[in-house]
């Protein structure tokens, strides 16, 4: 997924970069985060998102691509109210635009849309994006988060969960 909030505060160190080697291996959610006015250092030295979005070319491309069309469905689960997916947009595969923090593009506008499938399996019906308004850490734990879950899980497998 194109984005997650980095914590709002680090350990003491000399001044941070999630496209640094050190970033990349301590700061777990470093790896996840695409920083839309930094492509060029992402692209270079991230050691996970652009490999997963199938953003640049490398030796699983294709079976990344076959591994996500090979899917029967898959549901998206956005939340506005997220509070750590940034943009909550990024949950349906949208991100910020290139260069901005403010404009966020839906996913056909970037090379995921086709590196892993999604034109694809659109085209077929078989993605299915579902919004909610509930914060990140209460989608299973809070009573509003499990009720929209259990709402999209029942939407697809028809087998309640237990709370």
């Amino acid at each position: 997924f194109p984005g997650i909030s980095l914590p709002l505060s680090l350990p003491p160190r000399p001044p941070f970069s999630p496209y640094t080697q050190w970033g990349q291996k301590h700061v777990i959610p470093a790896a996840y985060w695409r920083d839309p006015s930094k492509l060029d250092a992402y692209l270079a030295t991230s050691v996970l998102l652009p490999y997963m979005n199938n953003e640049i070319e490398h030796e699983l491309f294709d079976q990344v691509r076959e591994n996500f069309t090979g899917l029967d469905n898959v549901v998206l689960l956005a939340s506005p109210v997220d509070g750590v997916i940034n943009p909550y947009q990024s949950a349906h595969f949208g991100f910020f635009a290139d260069g901005q923090s403010s404009k966020v593009l839906p996913a056909e506008k970037f090379a995921w849309y086709k590196g892993i499938g999604l034109d694809v399996m659109e085209a077929e019906n078989r993605v299915h994006y579902r919004t909610c308004e509930v914060e990140h850490v209460h989608f299973i734990h809070h009573d509003d988060g499990f009720e929209c879950f259990q709402q999209t899980w029942l939407e697809f497998l028809g087998t309640p969960l237990s709370a």
